[in-house]
């Protein structure tokens, strides 16, 4: 390990109480929260983790396990907005993964991210975590009130995110290939669709959603009828229906309710 990775552990212990304490004022609207700290990544592999976990930082940092397609994260336009994590089959695979390749158990298996794009080349994502599911019904019927507690957070956090971003570990630098290769400036909806469900194992590799598939999931995702969909895309409903029953055959799944579930 660098003598800045060495630092950047020192602060992240230094911090760990202050964590703790953000937790238990979080906990009154959010339920028992048990973990939460801030996640920033840049487009030129360079990276800060802190929170209340030192030890998660540490495998971060000496792992260095995380590999990026940086068109995907960073040229992708997203609004600010929360994401639960392991709260779906294919995210808890994902957790088990990350365990299995840390040889450890984070404990992250109820919570979300509050993910923002800060500028063009920084991510960065804000987390909660939880030993109960109660989490999540926390912040459907607490929004208004999460989001003036992450506004706190922010202010709470901003020396401390501030002395991280000066002390960035660049992980780019220490494993050959960090940033996957890809050639291609703009990604459409399809080609990251069926990026993400190749990388779940829940589409066959050889197997892609066709473009034309692709605009009926549209179509259906804004509620038209096959009906509908086939007088918009200027085909007959049957062609719309045929489309539908090869995207339930590639994503295994029996009904058109069930293709949404499983794209969002």
């Amino acid at each position: 390990m660098d003598i800045i990775s060495e630092d950047i552990l020192k602060g992240y212990t230094k911090h760990t109480k202050h964590f703790d304490r953000l937790c238990e004022q979080a906990s009154p609207i959010l339920g028992n929260v048990t973990q939460c700290g801030i996640i920033e990544l840049d487009n030129t592999g360079h990276a800060l983790i802190v929170g209340n976990r030192p030890d998660f930082g540490e495998a971060f940092i000496n792992k260095k396990g995380y590999r990026i397609d940086p068109h995907l994260i960073f040229s992708a336009n997203f609004e600010d907005g929360i994401r639960a994590f392991t709260s779906r089959e294919e995210y808890e695979l994902l957790y088990l993964q990350a365990c299995s390749f840390y040889d450890k158990d984070f404990g992250l298996h109820n919570g979300f991210v509050w993910q923002e794009k800060i500028g063009d080349n920084i991510q960065r994502l804000y987390f909660f975590s939880s030993d109960t599911p109660e989490i999540y019904n926390a912040v459907a019927n607490n929004i208004a009130m999460f989001k003036k507690f992450l506004k706190f957070f922010k202010e709470e956090n901003k020396k401390i995110i501030d002395y991280f971003r000066l002390n960035k570990f660049d992980i780019a630098g220490n494993r050959e290939n960090y940033f996957v290769t890809n050639n291609n400036k703009v990604i459409s909806k399809r080609q990251q669709l069926n990026t993400v469900l190749h990388t779940l194992g829940i589409l066959p590799e050889k197997k892609r959603i066709t473009e034309r598939e692709w605009q009926c999931i549209e179509m259906l995702e804004l509620g038209h009828s096959a009906a509908k969909t086939g007088d918009i895309l200027g085909i007959s409903r049957r062609t719309v229906e045929t489309h539908f029953e090869s995207i339930k055959d590639k994503l295994g799944v029996y009904k058109k309710s069930e293709i949404i579930e499983t794209i969002n």
